[in-house]
């Protein structure tokens, strides 16, 4: 008996713990499960939130993309229409709500609103549009949702109506405006426009808007300033253009009017104010090569280094003027300027010294070519038939003088180049003294002495002749017969 109740009471504790600790266990199920529960839902928030936060940095990734590309556009674009298209482009990508997009800007010319670029319109339509200052303020004004200053949410637009049916273009259900202003004043206007959506548009965007702005801002007023820049730059250039055409003209007439006050305009010789252009360059070379000689830098003489001056007249040209008259003597002298340069070198220079005398200078040459040439030019004289009008013809002769320079080689400064041409022409006197159609040349030797040369050769020639301290060569048979002989 006792035996019995002990092993059920035994039985029932046993039980009791049983019962207990299937208590404990269940309590512990729902404890773990609840816990699981709990952290399956704050994964689960987690997850959301970790979710939203990723759609949130792909925004703001996309947002910096767009914002690093317009910070690229204003370091490469130049063109002020290439910045406001790219601007649109990024604008409608970073702000999809957008269907399409516009680019409205100030012209202070005709001081009304176009639209400088559009993306989604037709260009051609859009173009036609002129908005006055005051519709565009009203634009933004009236019927306009503002959500920061210069930001607006616009319904209702009817741009067909505002253009006064000088166009057909669908309008949009609802637009947001972006006022780029300058000095605050109203000059850039960019919209985005939704074809289907009134309410597409809300204030969640503005962060985002004021990004976008800043950097467009940086962007337009920099393609202005260049634009600015390159339009001054045009206008300069073509005034720097016009001011070297000007200029190229301005030289080309001061050549021709330097070249005609150095032309004889009858024969279209060269006049007397010719000889100073070029002389002293000439005499220099000529001066360099006697100095190499004369100084040892050269063993021989220098040859062909001589400048010979020949003083040339018309035999009796004033009756060709009395008998015929003027118009005839021009013709002569025209047909003598001819000759002249047909029987002279082209290095030489022939001027036509005053009437009707002429002037060779005669370069690189020397006494043997300066006899040569003087013969050639009086014999060609001699046997020209000159025309004179209405079938008339006259034959005349000449008379030269004509003087090599330096007169004294061994000392070649003694006496410039006007003293050798005044030689020159005293040799011109004495061919005509002498019976005209001749010429006459007077050249120095080593006996020739420097002291009052000049002088002695214009008061006392016939003695230096004599005395053997000049030359005189003439054409004529017999130089005994030259008039410094009979004087």
């Amino acid at each position: 008996m006792r035996t019995d109740d002990a092993s059920r009471e035994a039985l029932e504790i046993k039980l009791a713990l049983l019962k207990d600790q299937l208590l404990m266990e269940t309590q512990m199920r729902e404890n773990l499960e609840y816990a699981i529960n709990e952290i399956t839902d704050h994964l689960f928030t987690s997850m959301e939130e970790l979710d939203k936060q990723t759609r949130e940095l792909k925004k703001r990734n996309l947002e910096l993309e767009i914002q690093d590309k317009i910070v690229k556009i204003i370091n490469r674009e130049i063109s002020l229409e290439s910045v406001l298209k790219t601007l649109l482009r990024q604008a409608l990508y970073l702000f999809p709500q957008g269907d399409k997009g516009a680019f409205l800007q100030y012209d202070s010319a005709t001081k009304q609103f176009l639209f400088a670029a559009v993306e989604g319109y037709d260009a051609a339509l859009m173009g036609k549009i002129r908005l006055s200052y005051e519709q565009v303020v009203a634009l933004t004004t009236d019927n306009a949702q503002k959500l920061d200053d210069g930001i607006f949410v616009i319904q209702s637009v009817d741009f067909n109506s505002m253009s006064k049916g000088k166009t057909s273009v669908p309008n949009p259900k609802s637009m947001l405006a972006m006022a780029l202003s300058f000095d605050k004043k109203l000059e850039d206007l960019l919209i985005l426009d939704n074809m289907k959506d009134s309410h597409v548009f809300d204030p969640s965007d503005i962060p985002k808007l004021l990004r976008f702005r800043e950097h467009a801002i940086s962007a337009v007023s920099k393609a202005k300033i260049l634009e600015l820049l390159q339009a001054e730059k045009e206008k300069t250039e073509k005034a720097l253009k016009l001011t070297q055409q000007t200029n190229k003209k301005l030289e080309s007439a001061h050549k021709k009017m330097e070249e005609m006050s150095l032309t004889d305009t009858l024969t279209k010789l060269r006049n007397r104010r010719f000889l100073s252009t070029f002389i002293n360059q000439e005499t220099g070379k000529t001066l360099r090569k006697y100095d190499d000689w004369l100084t040892g830098r050269r063993s021989k003489r220098p040859r062909n280094a001589d400048l010979a001056f020949f003083m040339l007249d018309i035999d009796h040209f004033k009756w060709v003027n009395d008998t015929f008259g003027h118009d005839s003597g021009d013709r002569v002298l025209e047909q003598v300027g001819k000759l002249l340069k047909k029987n002279c070198r082209d290095s030489d220079i022939i001027i036509r010294w005053g009437g009707e005398e002429f002037l060779i200078v005669s370069l690189n040459s020397d006494q043997t070519q300066a006899l040569l040439l003087a013969e050639r030019i009086r014999k060609k004289i001699e046997t020209c038939v000159f025309k004179i009008g209405n079938g008339q013809t006259i034959q005349r002769t000449c008379s030269i003088g004509f003087a090599c320079y330096p007169f004294l080689t061994s000392d070649t400064r003694a006496l410039d180049y006007e003293q050798v041409i005044a030689i020159a022409d005293k040799c011109l006197y004495i061919s005509k003294a002498s019976g005209r159609n001749a010429w006459v040349g007077i050249l120095s030797n080593e006996s020739t002495g420097r002291k009052n040369l000049l002088e002695r050769i214009d008061m006392d020639l016939q003695t230096l002749v004599e005395k053997n301290e000049l030359k005189i060569f003439t054409s004529l048979p017999d130089a005994k017969n030259l008039s410094i002989f009979k004087l």
